[in-house]
């Protein structure tokens, strides 16, 4: 989901012929065989999977094209149009868990922890965290978190 964030620039662009052939038509062929949502789902996976392919191949433009496509054409399913953040970070059900303030919180005692070089306290604070069903991905542009 990450991924396509890069892309929202493209999805004004009228010309989609770049895409996998043997994809788009199948995407179509479903909504037009009465909206036929399993195989219009499996049509995006397939171009998802388009999508890391080129990226893993260096192929970064065709990869933007493909996902600007995939958010355009999941749209139309009321699926990928969401802000891929705040999507993997998920809601709470009244009552269920922390809410982010406090989740943020935490991330930020964590961050300070490791840069003390506090690592026990850093491990129980990311420890805590997972029990409580948050998972914490520490990457090079910093720390960030999901939800189970």
């Amino acid at each position: 989901l990450r991924g396509l964030d890069f892309s929202e620039d493209l999805l004004d662009a009228d010309d989609d012929t770049w895409l996998p052939l043997s994809t788009v038509p199948s995407f179509w062929r479903s909504m037009d065989d009465d909206f036929n949502t399993p195989d219009a789902l499996a049509a995006l996976f397939t171009i998802a999977r388009t999508v890391n392919s080129l990226k893993n191949k260096g192929d970064i433009g065709t990869a933007r094209l493909c996902a600007a496509s995939l958010k355009h054409l999941g749209g139309m399913l009321g699926l990928l149009q969401r802000d891929p953040e705040e999507f993997l970070k998920g809601g709470t059900i009244t009552g269920e868990g922390p809410d982010d303030a406090a989740i943020d919180a935490m991330v930020a005692a964590r961050v300070a922890a490791k840069q003390e070089k506090n690592w026990a306290e850093a491990d129980r604070i990311r420890d805590e965290l997972k029990a409580q069903g948050i998972l914490i991905e520490d990457g090079p542009q910093g720390t960030s978190w999901r939800r189970e």
